[in-house]
């Protein structure tokens, strides 16, 4: 389906939430929580529609820069998750209702984790030597 940006379908869409059981429900007051992680900072942000304007309110802020491992820059990836949970939990606190929760982060590291899906080790940093 094709919206175009300020037609009455896309504000609908946006409206609208369809439940497992496919019955749909028209909720002009929503609530989406957004998890940034940056190189210096995380934050959980919530963003509210209320069917004509989008609020945006940040609930957490925390550091992310690299913890010294040896000589090695790493990425503190248990104490984020930790931050990340204080962040919902804040959130969720202030409203009645979440939509939906998306993340972004940054797309060069990469994690090794076992068989157990467990982290072997923390990450390096992308500004490790």
């Amino acid at each position: 389906m094709h919206f175009e940006p300020n037609s009455n379908d896309a504000r609908q869409a946006i409206s609208t939430t369809i439940n497992l059981d496919g019955s749909v429900v028209l909720n002009n007051n929503q609530n989406f929580i957004g998890v940034d992680l940056g190189g210096e900072s995380g934050r959980v942000v919530v963003g509210s529609f209320d069917g004509k304007k989008i609020q945006l309110s940040e609930k957490h802020r925390f550091a992310t820069g690299g913890t010294k491992v040896g000589s090695t820059l790493r990425w503190d990836v248990p104490k984020f998750w930790e931050e990340i949970q204080r962040g919902l939990g804040l959130a969720a606190a202030d409203e009645k209702s979440i939509t939906s929760v998306g993340v972004d982060t940054w797309g060069v590291d990469y994690a090794l984790l076992d068989a157990n899906e467990e982290l072997l080790e923390l990450p390096y940093h992308y500004r490790d030597d």
